[in-house]
């Protein structure tokens, strides 16, 4: 954390007639970049939705590049150590395993703006390109998602196919990527042992493990947010304004994501001005200039939507404005109370985004967060610890400026602080290990105090991993929030190439929507319910049968070897296939088991049970081969 401030120059030598040419060129060059850009966002704002208006927005950004590319400016001294590729391999690589280990299983289902945001990202395919525009989540009017971020998500199922576990890479991916730039941010911070140590705290750490298993937009913004931070740092550490430019983009881009990241932008441009005013450097200045250039470059579409849609930009902040409820004030100060202490005491309560109450970190550390918090005020002269401070407390704003029925902390909108918290936690971590290394180096003991830390890292590893997929499985309030019994019966449709009769119009109606006895926090977690048509969606989308070829529509309303059917109609036994064919239905109605044995004596039935290890769907596997050759096309009386 030590670091020079850039010494300021004395007595500066009378400008030759060189310097004022040299200036006078570059003033001359950035009034032609001003021009033409000024010319590039009159052509964007007027063509908006066009397909090649990426073009020139994709241009204007390389010309400011280029411009920063030759700038030099003194540089900010960090304690900075050697770049190590494979420690970077080994973050990465453990960040994919702890984040696809049992990635079908846990969380219980996804979220229904994740099923949303899939078909939304699949709906492209059968568009108009339109980078810049965006799409309804749910319905018109309401909370927009800017087709930038569905892209992004569009590339991953064009690569990996449409399945559950490839809608989940929306979140792995940018999850993984952010733990890379947590490392490549302590590389600038802490000795090398430090910035491996804070890494697999933050990849191990149980928050930031389930964000990036179900996360979507805010895990893009945890990843944007991340590098960002990296570039600024490392562009002041290198003297490289186009590094601070490259940051700005970053942040920039961020924007397109989840609503939050607006103040992720707003930390980093506050702690820029604050820079500014404190040191009044040349250096930071122009960092300043490059950063702001880039996030407007970045932004500017989505600004000029904005601009032609500006309620898409309030709705979802007014809704959950402080400001609208009776008492804001008595809010404000609960809110802050309970987001202070959500780090070590009681955490998230709502099951989408926690195991309800559980702290947001481990004890262990927790109190190197505490210890960090002493040492990042006593240090808040130097740049670094401003920038963590100023990231750390405005990217809370989010939490303590909203309100909602789960009550704080709301640990989803405020996900961006984990960055900063965690490397807090590092510089906690660095101040003890220091402090006892320097007290036993007397005693000839310090060169053993290594084999202490690492065993308390692993501790602390194994707490985590638990907390997670220790507790998870029994989040009951989950099954209630996330869509649970989708998830089960697409994954189960997916195992094989069988076709399968869902039968039964409370088929995918969720089974468990009332809490059970003893269950803490039942008012955070009122039952969630899809509509039915989502729910069925969902489920082809999970199969593993949906054709990108085809519309959403058309995979809707004819699903690859999916028959949704009444009741009534399996007792005439005349909807099977020639060989084998799955059958699906509850497992409460008990007659319809009884009749499959009956018809198909040599039928298979397992049970699809729930986290109480109570059945509540039963799978049928007819193998009779002396049956019709194909099931009836859809009738009135097939659930389509």
């Amino acid at each position: 954390m030590a670091e020079k401030k850039p010494a300021r120059a004395r007595n500066p030598r009378p400008t030759s007639p060189a310097r004022k040419i040299e200036r006078a060129r570059t003033l001359q060059r950035l009034v032609g970049l001003i021009t033409l850009s000024a010319i590039i966002c009159l052509l964007i704002l007027a063509n908006l939705h066009s397909f090649w208006t990426p073009l020139p927005w994709l241009f204007g950004i390389a010309i400011w590049a280029y411009y920063f590319w030759w700038d030099r400016v003194e540089a900010f001294p960090l304690t900075s150590t050697s770049f190590s590729f494979p420690r970077l391999l080994l973050v990465l690589g453990a960040a994919s395993v702890i984040r696809l280990f049992r990635i079908a299983e846990l969380p219980l289902g996804p979220y229904p703006d994740e099923i949303f945001t899939l078909n939304n990202s699949l709906g492209l395919l059968h568009r108009p390109f339109d980078l810049f525009g965006h799409t309804p989540l749910i319905m018109e009017g309401w909370v927009e998602t800017a087709n930038l971020y569905l892209y992004f998500n569009l590339l991953i199922e064009k690569l990996f196919g449409v399945s559950y576990w490839s809608m989940k890479l929306f979140s792995v991916i940018p999850g993984v990527i952010a733990c890379g730039a947590v490392f490549l941010i302590g590389q600038l911070l802490f000795s090398r042992r430090i910035a491996l140590l804070t890494t697999l705290l933050f990849t191990f750490a149980h928050w930031p493990v389930r964000l990036s298993r179900y996360g979507w937009d805010a895990s893009f913004m945890i990843m944007a947010f991340s590098l960002a931070i990296w570039l600024l740092l490392f562009a002041m550490q290198r003297g490289r304004p186009l590094y601070a430019y490259a940051a700005g983009l970053t942040a920039g881009l961020c924007l397109y994501s989840y609503l939050a990241s607006r103040v992720c932008l707003l930390s980093l441009l506050f702690f820029l001005a604050v820079e500014c005013a404190m040191t009044r450097g040349r250096s930071i200045f122009k960092h300043g200039i490059a950063f702001a250039t880039g996030a407007a470059m970045a932004a500017y579409p989505l600004l000029c939507y904005y601009l032609f849609e500006p309620r898409a930009f309030w709705v979802r902040t007014a809704e959950l404005d402080v400001f609208n409820s009776q008492n804001p004030v008595p809010a404000i100060l609960d809110n802050i109370w309970r987001h202070a202490l959500m780090f070590f005491v009681i955490g998230g309560a709502y099951a989408r985004d926690n195991f309800p109450g559980l702290p947001m970190m481990d004890p262990l550390t927790g109190l190197l967060f505490i210890v960090g918090l002493v040492i990042l005020f006593k240090a808040v002269n130097t740049f670094s610890a401003r920038l963590i401070a100023c990231t750390l407390v405005l990217n809370f704003a989010t939490g303590v400026f909203s309100v909602s029925q789960e009550g704080p902390p709301y640990v989803y909108r405020t996900a961006a602080v984990m960055i900063p918290a965690f490397l807090i936690a590092g510089i906690g971590a660095q101040f003890l290990i220091d402090k006892a290394e320097s007290k036993f180096a007397e005693r000839q003991i310090s060169k053993y105090f290594g084999a202490v830390t690492w065993p308390v890292l692993m501790l602390i590893i194994v707490l985590n991993l638990y907390f997670y997929f220790g507790l998870e499985p029994h989040n009951a309030a989950a099954m209630r929030v996330m869509a649970y019994e989708p998830r089960l019966i697409g994954l189960e449709i997916a195992r094989d190439h069988l076709p399968v009769i869902l039968v039964g119009r409370d088929i995918l109606d969720p089974s468990n929507v009332d809490p059970r006895p003893g269950e803490k926090y039942v008012d955070a977690n009122p039952p969630l319910i899809l509509p039915p048509a989502a729910r069925k969606l969902a489920v082809i989308n999970f199969s593993g049968r949906y054709d990108p070829s085809q519309t959403v529509l058309s995979n809707f309303t004819n699903p690859k070897d999916i028959y949704f059917v009444e009741r009534a109609m399996m007792e005439t036994n005349n909807l099977t296939t020639r060989g084998p064919t799955k059958v699906i239905f509850r497992s409460s109605d008990r007659q319809l088991a009884e009749l499959i044995q009956r018809d198909y004596p040599d039928a298979a039935i397992k049970q699809i049970r729930n986290i109480y290890q109570e059945p509540f769907l039963s799978v049928a596997t007819l193998h009779r081969e002396n049956t019709p050759e194909s099931l009836p096309v859809a009738d009135a009386s097939t659930v389509k």
